[in-house]
């Protein structure tokens, strides 16, 4: 069993209520959590890139700029999701089944790393940025992919930015995630006192972990719900293949 360190300067997340869709809960390391009834505005974007984001677009970027608050300095990203702004695509795919002309715009920010072209072009930051695809059980992989970067770049900062919907009711599929939610998590090379460390082990799963996957919350908001706990030490993070472990390490 293998052990990886990793050091979160800061983290973030925005969920949306199943009981009330119009609502949602902010919650990370820089504030206490709280419940706003508007969407994420990702007011940092200037408004004519920010016209051009769908709702999940916005909560990524609004969960991206709390979590990076003002660090001016470029930083590498990686924009993970499962399904991107699938609900874009599905819009185009029924244009064309009614032999519709299909809209440029649209076409170009159904791409998977639209969200993060706009993040980028925004921030005028050059450094690279990913668009990554793993399911809503795997912020650890993500996390990984995020820390591989950093060590590769030699650079203080990174981010890793997990964001998904629903899926369309066409589809006729089991909601995973059952809401919209977006989550960021900033990795540091550098640890201070207010950063925390965790180390990472990896080992097999077994069916009786896999069975339970349908019922939990997406792995990012379960991420930052574990930041943000003072007394619990470790957490494992289930995926159909493998169990992610995570433990607190002290300074």
């Amino acid at each position: 069993m293998n052990t990886l360190a990793i050091t979160f300067s800061a983290w973030n997340a925005w969920q949306q209520s199943q009981d009330a869709p119009e609502q949602w809960a902010r919650y990370g390391s820089n504030h206490t959590s709280s419940t706003t009834d508007s969407l994420p505005k990702a007011q940092r974007i200037p408004p004519m890139l920010r016209r051009r984001l769908g709702s999940l677009g916005k909560a990524a970027i609004a969960s991206a700029e709390d979590t990076i608050s003002d660090i001016p300095v470029f930083m590498p990203t990686v924009f993970c999701s499962q399904h991107g702004d699938l609900h874009r695509t599905l819009s185009l795919l029924e244009s064309l089944a009614e032999n519709e002309p299909l809209s440029p715009t649209h076409f170009s920010l159904s791409v998977h790393n639209a969200i993060a072209g706009i993040y980028s072009i925004a921030r005028k930051d050059p450094s690279p940025t990913s668009a990554i695809c793993c399911s809503v059980d795997d912020v650890s992989a993500a996390l990984l992919e995020t820390q591989m970067i950093l060590n590769e770049q030699q650079c203080q900062y990174a981010l890793c930015v997990v964001h998904d919907e629903p899926l369309p009711e066409l589809y006729g599929c089991p909601n995973r995630p059952a809401s919209s939610y977006a989550a960021s998590f900033l990795l540091t090379s550098e640890p201070n006192e207010s950063s925390l460390t965790l180390g990472l082990s990896l080992s097999k799963n077994d069916s009786s972990h896999s069975d339970s996957l349908s019922t939990q919350s997406p792995s990012a908001v379960e991420m930052v719900n574990f930041l943000n706990q003072k007394n619990q030490d470790s957490q494992a993070f289930p995926s159909r293949e493998k169990i992610w472990t995570w433990r607190k390490q002290t300074k």
